[in-house]
């Protein structure tokens, strides 16, 4: 699972969320913003399945579960 701050697609909003990215990038120029479709892309390439995000702290952050195949 991953829990951390996301953004839409367009890293824009939440609001909360693209605010912290963009400190963050200030500090770390060759940083990424992360969206949720950008982490389950990279776990399902890495073979993860059922794959399933939600809001945790309203307009801030979002989790991502997968589980891996035994």
């Amino acid at each position: 699972m991953v829990h951390d701050f996301m953004v839409d697609a367009e890293s824009a909003s939440p609001r909360l969320a693209a605010l912290w990215h963009m400190q963050h990038m200030a500090f770390t120029p060759e940083a990424a913003s992360l969206t949720s479709k950008r982490i389950m892309a990279a776990m399902a390439a890495a073979g993860f399945v059922e794959l399933t995000e939600a809001e945790v702290i309203p307009d801030m952050t979002r989790i991502v579960h997968a589980r891996r195949p035994a």
